[in-house]
């Protein structure tokens, strides 16, 4: 009996150490999904160590506070929920009263009935419009909105990019200004021309050059207006190029949050199971509840591992560099040696003489996620083999990883680079690997695309990175 209550004391510890996670786990979870956490701190077996919260989004955060463009975000009822600091300017308040302040409070009286209308077409799918803003005592400030919903799980929430027409329509008043003049030159001119002609019966030569002047004038006003529309469009173009980063921020937030939210619901399901086992004292089915939970935890732990690696991408960059692409296949053979050598795997590497030009550390991670995948999708195959080729254009190098495993259904070869996409659920793995090697595949400005015939019939990824045949 003691021993029965020594294990349900035990037992009840980690109970209360399973919920300190989950709390943990929960709080750092939301944090992320509204961006007050810039870190982490991790344990390891080195001890406490920081990490930088920096995930896929921050790029397009980092954008949107040093973009020249007002971005706002607004509730239902109009009040500002986050704006940049160049919408502050554009309204000559500081930030934080900026936000938490309605958006009607920076428009004349007369224009809140037309925004209003703009908010409401926005929950329908978006709308853009010319709407003028009232910055403190300042003149009036004409803006250009585009304004769009968020996804369903932020009802009302409307995203807004302002962008500041007062450079544009001074633009356009002079060039109004100098058209009104350079027409009234050419009517003047006219006139005297004819009133010339009349008067002196100048030559015909001197009359063709008259007029061929008034016609070069009329052909600069057209190129000046040709000018003018390309710099309108190319601005809507960066506008629809912004708000397309914005609806992907948006999706990469809702799948990072679903995923991540997986573990966390398997931990609170068995926590209460873990309850009414213990208060039957059960000892063998409390520590299959506790093994259940730790292995949600880890899974939890290995995505946010995940995600943070894909942050370093982007912002933890080494050196540039030139290494021969058989040191780069030797380096990622070693790492999947394990693997390899469990499923009796047999590998062909080239013996092209290349160098490739980038971060070693980031090419050796593309090759490692590409072998251990090859190997790791091999099926039942009896005599598994994986070739590594190589061919070099110009300054170009074409790289395969082929394989004759498992193969891809060719219903998933649009989405087998996306966040979280595991194709075979009952492998190990958190779907995040082809995500990684594309990414740094961008980075290097290269290419990346899969090959397969389909179920059973293997597979193969081709890629391209900067480098060069080693002559001699």
């Amino acid at each position: 009996m003691p021993t029965n209550e020594k294990i349900r004391k035990e037992r009840a510890c980690e109970v209360e150490d399973l919920r300190a996670r989950l709390d943990e786990a929960e709080e750092t979870l939301r944090a992320i999904r509204s961006g007050e956490v810039d870190g982490l701190i991790v344990s390891t077996p080195q001890g406490d160590q920081v990490f930088t919260l920096q995930g896929a989004e921050h790029p397009y955060r980092v954008l949107i506070e040093q973009m020249n463009e007002g971005a706002i975000t607004l509730s239902e009822d109009g009040v500002i929920l986050y704006c940049n600091r160049c919408f502050a300017a554009l309204v000559k308040t500081p930030l934080d009263r900026v936000i938490g302040a309605a958006f009607d409070s920076f428009l004349p009286p007369a224009q809140h009935e037309a925004f209003a209308a703009m908010r409401q077409k926005a929950q329908s799918g978006g709308c853009a419009g010319e709407i003028t803003v009232c910055p403190g005592d300042g003149p009036l400030t004409p803006l250009w909105l585009s304004l769009s919903s968020m996804p369903a799980d932020s009802i009302g929430v409307v995203c807004v990019v302002a962008t500041d027409l007062t450079e544009a329509k001074r633009k356009e008043e002079a060039l109004r200004r100098a058209n009104d003049e350079l027409e009234q030159r050419v009517a003047e001119r006219t006139a005297e021309l004819a009133q010339t002609v009349q008067e002196l019966k100048f030559s015909q030569n001197e009359v063709r050059s008259m007029l061929e002047n008034a016609v070069q004038s009329r052909q600069a006003i057209e190129i000046i207006n040709r000018d003018l529309k390309h710099q309108i469009t190319e601005r809507k173009r960066a506008e629809e190029a912004l708000q397309e980063k914005n609806a992907d921020l948006i999706r990469f937030n809702y799948t990072v949050s679903h995923d991540l939210r997986s573990p966390l619901v398997t931990i609170k399901s068995f926590l209460g199971q873990l309850t009414i086992d213990m208060a039957l004292a059960n000892p063998e089915r409390i520590t299959q509840d506790l093994g259940f939970m730790n292995k949600a935890a880890d899974k939890m732990n290995a995505l946010l591992e995940e995600l943070l690696n894909l942050s370093r991408i982007d912002h933890k960059k080494n050196p540039l560099e030139e290494t021969p692409l058989h040191d780069i296949l030797q380096e990622a053979l070693i790492l999947t040696a394990g693997r390899i050598d469990a499923r009796g795997v047999r590998v062909w590497v080239t013996e092209e003489p290349v160098l490739l030009y980038g971060d070693r550390v980031r090419l050796v991670e593309v090759f490692q996620n590409l072998i251990d995948n090859a190997a790791k999708f091999m099926g039942d195959q009896s005599e598994p083999l994986v070739e590594i080729g190589a061919s070099v254009n110009n300054y170009e190098v074409m790289i395969f990883v082929r394989d004759n495993g498992m193969g891809i259904d060719l219903k998933y070869k649009g989405k087998i680079f996306g966040l979280f996409e595991k194709l075979n659920p009952e492998l190990d793995g958190t779907g995040m690997g082809l995500a990684l090697v594309k990414r740094i595949v961008d980075m290097h400005g290269g290419r990346i695309w899969v090959e397969s015939e389909g179920i059973g019939k293997g597979s193969c990824f081709w890629f391209t990175l900067p480098g060069k045949q080693v002559q001699g």
